[in-house]
C-alpha cells in the first residue's frame, strides 16, 4: 500500500496522470521537445553509473564473502582481481565498456576471461541484493527509473549478447 502511494506521488511529480477507472482516463497530451529531452536524460548515464557501482562494490570489503567462493571456483586471486577492477573502473564511460567487461573475446587470455566471468557473477549479486540500497542512498535524481531498470539490467548481465548501445 505504501509503495503504491509512493509510485502515485512520483507519477504526479513527473506530470503523468494515472487513473485506474475508465471514467477518468484523459487523452494523451503530446510531449513538447523539452519534455522529450528530459525523458531521454533520465537513463542517459544508467549503464555508466551501474557499472561504476558494481566496481565499487567489488573493491569494497562487503563483497569479500561473495567473492571468495567465486575466486576459488575460477582459480583467480582476489587481490589481483580487485587490482584489475580498480584499473578498469577509471575507463568506464557507458554500455560499451560494460559489454567489454562481460563478453570474452577469442584473443583474451585465460586469466582475463576468468576475470570477466567473476565480474559477471559479482554484477548479478550486486544487482540482486545491493542495488536497491545503493539507489535509495545515492544522490541520483531519477531513483524510481533506476529501480525499474534493475530487472532490465540483470537480464542483460546474465545474457551479455543482449547489450547494445540502445537503452531499451
Amino acid at each position: 500500500m505504501i509503495l503504491k502511494r509512493k509510485i502515485a506521488k512520483a507519477r504526479l511529480r513527473l506530470g503523468k496522470k494515472h487513473s485506474t477507472s475508465q471514467h477518468h482516463l484523459q487523452d494523451k497530451v503530446e510531449m513538447t521537445g523539452c519534455q522529450k529531452y528530459q525523458d531521454s536524460l533520465r537513463l542517459k548515464n544508467v549503464y555508466k553509473n551501474f557499472t561504476r557501482a558494481i566496481c565499487n562494490f567489488i573493491l569494497s570489503e562487503i563483497s569479500t564473502p561473495y567473492l571468495q567462493p567465486i575466486a576459488e571456483e575460477l582459480n583467480i586471486g582476489i587481490n589481483e582481481f580487485r587490482e584489475f577492477i580498480g584499473r578498469k573502473r577509471e575507463e568506464i564511460r557507458g554500455v560499451i565498456e560494460l559489454r567489454g567487461f562481460l563478453i570474452s573475446q577469442s584473443q583474451d587470455s585465460l586469466k582475463l576471461s576468468c576475470f570477466k566471468k567473476a565480474f559477471q557473477k559479482m554484477a548479478e549479486i550486486f544487482i540482486k541484493f545491493f542495488a536497491a540500497n545503493w539507489i535509495c542512498s545515492s544522490k541520483l535524481e531519477y531513483k524510481l527509473d533506476y529501480l525499474k531498470f534493475r530487472h532490465h539490467l540483470l537480464k542483460k548481465v546474465k545474457n551479455p549478447s543482449l547489450l547494445h548501445s540502445k537503452l531499451v
